[in-house]
């Protein structure tokens, strides 16, 4: 495996879009989980830090539109960020790192255990993520993105946008973990809509370490135009375990995982229940 032996730092997106075309390189911007890694697999650091449209951070009453290089900690002081995303961020990854893991990263790092709740969150919020290529800029929902990852690995990423979330909708997650500070097994996040006749309207679920992918993305299309209850969260459940495929290891069996993903769904969904009862 290689170790980088060119370190390169533009201060323009034009000049940083150039550089990223370049084979064998990586997109650095603050690197909390890339620089740990033993050996890094690239010879060329591009640092994306000195380039100002990357730190933006535009928030107002409909939602908050962050710059890839911006870090989690400095996305949390949104006075209106979802609870969700909140405790993404914070419950399992400590001050230290926060303070130098970049959105960048969070969506190049997709597979670390630590991101789990964060990519769970954004993948059920289904965020949308703003890029630029040789020809065009334009945005793409995380979703679609994280179904074609070869395809979203070569975008150069700008920012993403996180919706506000209004009324008669909500943002609920659940995780199984060791321990409760501890990074999660098996994860889940829903956003749902309410009709004005309080009927589910559309839902989006999320699951992570339920399958060899880093997120299995699902509507549950059960739940739909009827109420949102415990009877009918319990019946939308049970189409969970056809839509994951899990992996087992040291942690929990494929069918540990399976079921953990049934009642992290059913959580998740719940505490949406309980955030539109109020």
């Amino acid at each position: 495996m290689a170790n980088p032996t060119t370190y390169l730092r533009p201060t323009t997106l034009d000049q940083a879009f150039e550089l990223s075309q370049q084979p064998d390189s990586v997109l650095l911007a603050g690197g909390a989980l890339t620089l740990g890694m033993l050996d890094l697999p690239y010879p060329t650091v591009i640092d994306l830090q000195a380039i100002p449209e990357l730190h933006r951070l535009d928030m107002d009453e409909g939602g908050i539109t962050v710059g890839t290089a911006v870090t989690f900690q400095q996305i949390l002081d949104w006075a209106d960020m979802p609870d969700v995303f909140r405790r993404a961020i914070t419950r399992a990854i400590p001050l230290n790192m926060r303070n130098n893991l970049s959105i960048l990263e969070s969506l190049r790092q997709r597979n670390h255990p630590m991101l789990r709740e964060w990519l769970a969150a954004i993948t059920a919020h289904d965020i949308g993520v703003q890029w630029r290529d040789a020809d065009q800029q334009d945005w793409t929902n995380i979703a679609s993105l994280l179904s074609h990852p070869d395809e979203f690995d070569k975008l150069f990423v700008t920012a993403i946008d996180i919706p506000a979330v209004p009324d008669r909708q909500a943002l609920g997650s659940a995780f199984v973990a060791r321990t409760p500070a501890d990074v999660p097994i098996v994860n889940a996040a829903v956003y749902l809509y309410l009709n004005d006749v309080g009927e589910v309207e559309s839902v989006f679920s999320a699951l992570c370490g339920a399958s060899a992918e880093p997120v299995v993305a699902d509507t549950l299309s059960t739940l739909i135009g009827n109420p949102l209850d415990a009877a009918n969260i319990a019946s939308a459940v049970k189409t969970v375990a056809a839509m994951v495929n899990p992996v087992g290891d040291y942690l929990g069996s494929a069918e540990y995982r399976r079921e953990m993903a049934r009642v992290c769904v059913e959580r998740a969904l719940t505490e949406c229940l309980a955030k539109l009862s109020k």
